[in-house]
């Protein structure tokens, strides 16, 4: 029952009952309450359907919709939630529902007896008219901050916000607010904004996803670890202990320890059923505990995990989904779990008295270990349909959003939470799944168009395109007929004329390869409809992954550095290790690569693959397009060099003088070149490196590639040797060269001399699109980060507006001309373009 998203970036919002910072973007429009169930339709407004007698439709009566005929549909209003606001999440409660809206600020509607709406009394919203739209408030999170997503649980809701904290309302029972008392809080005035405290999750820890349940609530930490607090009973809270965890004083922040899941295990994942929780590592494992009365554990037992003393950690068995299988996602109901699994089938567990498992019986799986991993079966969703989104509700009904884009609801019906115009269940008997099981009606915005999402279709990303470019072009001439962009979370809505289409797909940043949908496939669009696609765009990257540990201890060693450095040694990427030793350096180009690691803290020495202490005696490592290279590195544990002596400075863009936060600082003793210790800079480009008195050599890194390395005193990262080395204490700063160029311009109009706004802009290098940016209202436009070399310069008006120009004058490749970009310099490109 909740929903979550990453800390920072314009990453997207995921859905209900799938707590995963980096879960397909289509799970951000499906979440299921007791009762009722919602989505976000393809034009990012909400729909709800089901019991309404809370007002958690928010539609302005108590009246069931989707359990007669002509209910669902067209005949089913939006929920207004105000002027032009769209909605990028939203999760059900028992019965409350809260949508994130696009400005980033929360609503919320229905029950609010212990004020789970936060808006300061216990009166409900949406069961009359003047309630919904502009007069239903915002919820306060204090000034100036937002959401970054939301989890509606049975009587409470909790957000994460702009800043990585968390705050919770509504009923504080059991201490699931995470306050420290019991008092309900949203519920009379005063209690909202900023008198709402934080959650105490301890120092250092900041939430990516929240999980709300019927009395208890999770959150998964930056560092992949989980911690839960509020009712502790039957083990739900991991702790090997049934006592409630946040009613009182001092249970909070570093007095909660996070979760013992295992050895070497990080969550990426977490979703809470009723009186469990459930936890997804990056292993593709599941690991539940808690209530495991019906099965719904998937460990093959009756029993109860995790609320005595030695059940937890590798004691915790994984759940048992089949010989070779892991899982994409998962989601905890009131008894019930389901996973989509790798292979792309869906599989649910649990109870089963309404159909909700799916499988057409009433039979529960789980509570003997022959019900589960093989002899499990899938559940029937239609020829050749897989899920891409899964929910379970609290009660005893489970949807999913498909790969073709409908919308489909099996087990209870009874009030029309299925939306299948009826309150009869499906699921529970023989011959009502795969095609038997209508799709959801959630009717058609009256648009002619086409809408759908982007993904990267690779093991190692499986994930949307960002800001991805789509392009109509006619079946019969190719003529480009109109275009959108991708959001954040990579769906796209564009309007085109009714008729037979291509559709051609560009991401900007070149991690996947432009190319058609499909092979290519048409889509067709007719009038008064927005034909759905779901397209798949092939990496160009690869990407390298491993544990960093202590040679002598095995132990993970946390916040250590991974490097990832070209054939001539220069550094590429930097990426840290998280709380088990595990580091993932993304986005790798195809071809050798040199891997390397080190200890900040300077307790063990630097290391390159392959044990090697020196680069040119290591090995490089080959990096496939599409896959996952894995290499792990032991370090050996030395005494590190003493402190007393302060090293800082600021580090700077040498173009900009803009601060580089994020960037790095090595320091090498400056007799031995040994290396002594290493550290990041803070967000105003400042550093502090704890060192014994002596001479260093400071190498100064972007872990992101962006800028050049480089020695003190704007030496070459080759010059080691020679570098001038810096005296602690003492202060060093140093401004960086960036390592890329750019192409600027502004595009007019060739009759009128018009600036055109909308335009794309497409740098292309050997090996595809390098970058692509839409023009500004004044025409110009600006294509960063792209490496010296020599690039062609196509832009496209997706109006229709304007002919495709290839740079000066050219209708295809071959007659652009060939622009020159250099390092840390910015190259004018200016292009008219034809009317057509």
């Amino acid at each position: 029952m909740a929903v979550a998203t990453l800390v920072s970036g314009p990453l997207p919002v995921d859905a209900d009952g799938n707590e995963a910072p980096g879960a397909p973007a289509a799970f951000r429009s499906l979440t299921a309450g007791d009762y009722h169930t919602c989505a976000i339709t393809s034009v990012d407004q909400v729909k709800c359907w089901g019991a309404s007698n809370f007002a958690q439709l928010g539609l302005g009566d108590t009246q069931v919709h989707g359990n007669g005929p002509g209910q669902m549909g067209n005949n089913l209003p939006t929920v207004d939630l105000g002027g032009n606001r769209t909605v990028t999440a939203v999760s059900a409660g028992s019965f409350h529902t809260c949508a994130r809206l696009d400005n980033a600020k929360v609503r919320c509607w229905g029950r609010n007896d212990q004020g789970q709406l936060g808006l300061g009394d216990t009166a409900a919203r949406g069961d009359g008219p003047g309630e919904m739209g502009g007069d239903l408030p915002t919820v306060n999170l204090g000034t100036g901050r937002t959401a970054l997503s939301i989890a509606a649980g049975d009587a409470h809701t909790c957000a994460i916000l702009d800043t990585g904290k968390v705050k919770c309302w509504g009923s504080g029972a059991n201490g699931r607010l995470g306050s420290g008392a019991t008092a309900n809080l949203g519920d009379g005035p005063g209690e909202m904004g900023d008198a709402l405290p934080n959650v105490g999750l301890g120092a250092g820890y900041v939430a990516v996803a929240i999980a709300a349940g019927d009395a208890h609530t999770c959150a998964l930490l930056l560092a992949g670890t989980v911690k839960c607090w509020g009712n502790g009973l039957f083990g739900r809270l991991g702790q090997g202990a049934t006592a409630t965890i946040g009613d009182g004083p001092n249970e909070m922040g570093a007095n909660l320890p996070p979760i013992s899941l295992g050895s070497g295990l990080t969550a990426t994942a977490i979703t809470v059923g009723d009186s469990y929780s459930c936890a997804l590592f990056t292993t593709g494992q599941i690991k539940c505990w808690g209530n495991g009365i019906a099965g719904q554990l998937g460990v093959g037992n009756e029993f109860l995990i995790g609320d005595s003393p030695g059940e937890m950690g590798n004691s915790l068995a994984f759940a048992s989904l089949g010989i070779g299988r892991t899982a994409v996602s998962v989601s905890a109901g009131g008894a019930t779990t389901c996973a989509i699994l790798d292979d792309e089938t869906t599989k649910c567990w649990g109870i089963n008295t309404n159909g909700q498992l799916g499988l057409g019986d009433t039979a529960p799986r789980g509570e003997t270990p022959g019900q589960l991993g093989n002899a499990l079966p899938a559940v029937d969703l239609g020829a050749g349909r897989r899920a891409v989104a899964v929910t379970v509700g609290s009660y005893a009904h489970t949807c999913a959003y498909l790969d073709d884009a409908t919308l489909r609801c099996w087990g209870n019906g009874q009030s029309g939470q299925l939306g299948l115009g009826d309150g009869t269940n499906r699921g529970d008997g023989p011959g009502e799944m795969g095609d038997a099981l209508p799709p959801v009606d959630l009717g058609t915005p009256g648009t002619t168009g086409v809408a759908g999402s982007v993904e990267c279709d690779s093991s190692a990303f499986d994930q949307p395109v960002t800001n991805a470019f789509v392009v109509a072009m006619r079946t019969t001439d190719f003529a480009i007929e109109g275009g959108g962009m991708a959001d954040a979370g990579g769906l796209f809505e564009f309007e085109v004329p009714a008729g037979d289409h291509f559709l051609y797909l560009i991401d900007p940043s070149g991690t996947c390869a432009a190319g058609f949908h499909g092979t290519p496939d048409t889509v067709a669009v007719t009038n008064g409809s927005v034909t759905q696609v779901a397209s798949l765009m092939t990496t160009t990257k690869g990407r390298a992954i491993g544990n960093v540990t202590d040679a002598t201890s095995g132990a993970p060693l946390p916040g250590a550095w991974a490097l990832a450095l070209d054939q001539t040694g220069t550094l590429e990427q930097v990426a840290v290790a998280n709380a088990s030793g595990f580091f993932t350096i993304e986005r790798l180009a195809p071809g050798p690569h040199y891997l390397a690691w080190l200890d900040p803290a300077g307790g063990h020495p630097i290391r390159f693959r392959q044990n090697s202490p020196t680069l040119p005696g290591s090995l490089p490592a080959t990096i496939t397009a599409g896959n996952t290279y894995v290499e792990h590195a032991a370090l050996p544990p030395v005494t590190p060099v003493g402190t007393g002596a302060t090293l800082q400075g600021t580090l700077t863009d040498d173009v900009t003088g803009a601060p580089l936060a994020g960037a790095s600082v090595v320091a090498l003793d400056a007799a031995t070149f040994a290396f002594v210790r290493a550290t990041t800079a803070g967000a105003g480009g400042t550093y502090a490196l704890d060192v014994a008195p002596g001479s260093y050599k400071l190498l100064f890194l972007d872990p992101t590639g962006a800028h050049l390395p480089e020695w003190h005193a704007d030496q070459p990262s080759s010059e080691l040797a020679s570098a001038t080395p810096a005296t602690a204490p003492g202060t060093t700063n140093a401004a960086l060269t960036p390592a890329k160029g750019s192409i600027t311009g502004t595009i007019t109009d060739d009759a009128t001399g018009a600036d055109i706004a909308g335009a794309w802009v497409f740098a292309i290098g050997p090996s595809g699109v390098a970058g692509g940016v839409v023009t500004a209202g004044d025409g110009s436009y600006e294509v960063t980060g792209l490496a010296p070399g020599t690039f062609r310069v196509v832009v496209v008006d997706p109006s229709t507006d304007h002919v495709l120009e290839y740079h000066p004058d050219s209708t295809d490749y071959a007659g652009a001309a060939s622009i020159n970009v250099v390092q840390a310099a910015a190259t004018t490109v200016d292009v008219a373009l034809a009317p057509s």
